[in-house]
């Protein structure tokens, strides 16, 4: 009985955990509410109520989460450019737009806030994966569902609010989950990508079953966004890289035949079903690049100067080498910056030498922290998180959507809760 007592207590706590992280990665909010409120912020003061309810009214301070020299790099870096952002709006002024200064604020409530939540929250480093695998599922099943059954989008509508780029990309046809459109969207699902990664080569895990999963994520990836398909590349990339010594050779030898078989599963499937014309109007983009190249095809139009393209990039001018603060509109000095990539939105808000500088220390320590895991299976699945970073952060300004942030030191943290062997 009381066995059975405490497998339902682990089952309702995982249920409210994964509650959480769902809405705490596909953010929303309802627009009857102050726009401060949204699901994700929500979830890290709830998440917190709950730690202290556990802890009898405490808030359980770890030192491996005060001390750990990755995690405090990444405040150091958010710290310098909280500073210089205040500076900035100090003798430049605010502007009319998207302020860096916001961001750097919101980054400390979010991945500082988020990240303590999960690491309290999560018993374990596979619990905390399992829970990234359950919600990207779901969000997955979500997107076939208005795939195959687009009046189930309406029905969500009348109970979820999108932002406004969401709705842009339904208008042009694209489809989505529940805060989960474009590139934007697809990136949300990188968690579950890296937890498929990561199960693929522990021992006694299906290959059959988490390898279904890969694929099952990876397709609903690549309905929301064309950006999907790089991102999937790259898993397939790493799960092909892994040596057979690490996870023993039939293990490997399981993970390539079994692509290979749904490879050519879903060639029979778009010959059978007479596709190639369905999948051209999907990656016209893709297939253009092959006749015009890529500046043509792609950069052209990404700096602003293809035909119909609303991009605006400023040249490297005086007020741009020092910054302007802003990432996205009319900055007080009179400089216009309108871009998805973070690379172009941080030059123009801190200007190009303080850019190049934050860029150059994010990397470095991610990809430090990445290799400072003595787990081989463990190093290779964050590698690919690693390696996820730079190529969203040219397509979205993503490292200060900071959800992925928090969940990679969330994961990384856990991971070396148990692993005594590691440096912190």
């Amino acid at each position: 009985m009381e066995l059975q007592n405490l497998k339902r207590k682990n089952s309702i706590q995982m249920f409210v955990n994964n509650f959480l992280l769902f809405f705490f990665i596909y953010d929303i909010y309802k627009s009857a509410l102050p726009t401060v409120i949204t699901s994700r912020r929500m979830v890290i003061l709830i998440g917190l109520g709950i730690i202290v309810v556990r802890n009898l009214g405490k808030l359980p301070i770890s030192k491996l989460f005060l001390m750990n020299k990755y995690l405090k790099s990444v405040w150091y870096l958010n710290g310098i450019v909280l500073l210089y952002s205040t500076i900035l709006y100090m003798f430049i002024g605010r502007g009319d737009g998207h302020h860096i200064l916001n961001d750097s604020i919101v980054f400390i409530y979010v991945v500082l806030g988020g990240c303590f939540v999960f690491f309290n929250l999560y018993n374990n480093f596979n619990d905390f994966i399992s829970g990234l695998l359950t919600v990207t599922l779901i969000q997955a099943v979500i997107i076939f569902m208005f795939f195959f059954m687009p009046s189930l989008q309406n029905i969500s509508d009348s109970f979820f609010e999108f932002p406004e780029y969401a709705l842009i990309f339904r208008a042009r046809g694209y489809y989505t989950g529940i805060s989960c459109a474009g590139a934007p969207g697809m990136f949300k699902l990188i968690p579950g990508i890296f937890a498929c990664i990561y199960f693929l080569q522990e021992k006694n895990k299906s290959v059959v079953k988490y390898g279904l999963y890969f694929v099952f994520i990876s397709v609903a990836s690549i309905i929301i966004a064309r950006s999907g398909l790089v991102i999937v590349l790259i898993g397939l990339i790493m799960l092909v890289m892994i040596r057979g010594k690490d996870i023993g050779v039939k293990k490997k030898l399981k993970i390539v035949f079994l692509f290979i078989f749904l490879f050519l599963i879903a060639l029979i499937v778009i010959y059978v079903y007479g596709l190639n014309d369905a999948l051209s109007s999907v990656f016209w983009r893709l297939l253009r690049l092959k006749e015009v190249g890529l500046y043509e095809g792609f950069f052209k139009f990404y700096i602003g100067r293809g035909e119909f393209s609303h991009s605006v990039l400023p040249p490297i001018i005086k007020e741009t080498i020092i910054g302007t603060g802003i990432t996205s509109g009319t900055s007080a000095n009179g400089i216009t910056i309108i871009m998805d990539g973070g690379y172009a939105r941080l030059y123009v808000a801190l200007g190009l030498p303080m850019a190049i500088v934050f860029y150059i220390l994010f990397f470095t320590s991610i990809f430090k922290s990445v290799y400072a895991i003595s787990d081989v299976i463990v190093r290779k699945s964050f590698l690919f998180l690693a390696i996820c970073y730079p190529i969203c952060e040219f397509k979205e300004y993503f490292i200060y959507s900071n959800y992925l942030l928090c969940i990679y030191l969330s994961v990384y943290l856990l991971y070396f809760k148990e692993a005594s062997n590691c440096e912190i």
